[in-house]
């Protein structure tokens, strides 16, 4: 099976991607990319025609610097798209968020969710939570998504260091407890809000590290000031090699995920790759995740992140984490693959149906 794979514009490399090619090629399906170009869809189908064409993450392809800019992008897109159609190409779209987490032109961006939604055959969301809220904002019968799991990212980064290790590295206390937030750092993952709750945690004994590029520059001004007036937060501002992510989650006992807004976490399947749990509000598949394998609030309840901190005291965080790994080791690549080859066969079968 020929598929052609396309990730959205601008959207910034991460291990997903490269473990599902991975994952589809050693199922047997020839894996394609656009080519270049504003017409990338159309000339690609041209010079190879693929079976079954494959969008990941949309925003790029609705979402431009203006508004205008949007609506040309919008339009050019679906132009392609449903000439496809008309050659009887079958279309499948992995929905990772509602629409953009910064909400720029986010109604001009739903409507159009909303429109690819009934143009393509299959949709595919990574949780059964998330099939919900995916049927619920783009207005279509849960009967045309599929969930396939996210696979795990145990072979994606660096052996994991033992917890002593990891911290005589960061110079951090064997007997401290470490709360980590990691990934990049903006403003719908609530970072400003866990600062609050931290400094409200009267532990001596707690440290929170938070790791990550800070976007716009503003923010991180912002989180650079708060910090200041609580000597337990430890930051490292900017790109985070592989390596040192490891060695700071290797050295946490809890990571820490207030956002305001999330379908698919990646960075909560980090975390259990690695044997932590997580702290994180119940949104999207993090819904999902066993009670065992982490502590989780109610974002629209005052207090609940710094109630969610302190009830952290009285939890087993090792073995918590262990839930964590066994959870998502439930999803290994190879399940991944097959499971959207069956989506991939469903919909050149034409047994996903139109609208």
């Amino acid at each position: 099976m020929k598929v052609l794979i396309m990730f959205s514009i601008g959207h910034p490399d991460n291990p997903y991607k490269g473990l599902l090619v991975r994952s589809l090629t050693s199922a047997g399906v020839e894996v394609k990319f656009p080519v270049s170009g504003r017409f990338f869809l159309w000339k690609s189908v041209r010079t190879w025609r693929p079976g079954i064409a494959h969008l990941q993450w949309q925003h790029g392809f609705f979402r431009g610097p203006t508004l205008l800019k949007s609506v040309i992008r919008s339009a050019r897109f679906f132009a392609q798209l449903f000439a496809l159609r008309l050659l009887g190409t079958p279309f499948v779209w992995t929905v990772h968020n509602i629409v953009s987490h910064e909400k720029r032109f986010a109604r001009w961006e739903l409507a159009m969710c909303r429109l690819l939604a009934r143009s393509v055959n299959l949709l595919i969301v990574h949780c059964p939570a998330a099939a919900e809220e995916v049927a619920a904002a783009y207005r279509i019968k849960a009967d045309r998504i599929r969930v396939v799991p996210h696979g795990h990212f145990q072979d994606a980064y660096p052996p994991a260091l033992d917890q002593r290790t990891a911290r005589e590295r960061l110079g951090i206390d064997v007997e401290a407890k470490v709360f980590l937030f990691f990934g990049q750092i903006r403003p719908y993952k609530g970072v400003s809000s866990l600062l609050d709750a931290f400094r409200q945690f009267a532990s001596k004994k707690a440290r929170l590290i938070i790791a990550g590029q800070p976007k716009p520059e503003s923010l991180g001004r912002e989180l650079q000031a708060a910090v200041s007036r609580d000597p337990r937060v430890m930051t490292e501002f900017g790109f985070i090699s592989d390596d040192l992510l490891m060695v700071n989650i290797c050295a946490s006992d809890l990571v820490v995920l207030p956002y305001k807004d999330s379908l698919t976490s990646g960075a909560a399947i980090l975390a259990a790759s690695y044997g932590r749990p997580i702290l994180a509000p119940r949104l999207g598949c993090m819904r999902d995740f066993p009670a065992d394998a982490g502590i989780f609030f109610n974002p629209d309840l005052p207090g609940g992140l710094k109630d969610a901190l302190e009830r952290s005291d009285a939890q087993p965080l090792k073995v918590m984490g262990q839930a964590a790994e066994a959870f998502i080791r439930e999803a290994p690549w190879s399940l991944v693959a097959d499971l959207t080859l069956n989506v991939y066969r469903e919909a050149t079968e034409g047994r996903g149906g139109r609208p």
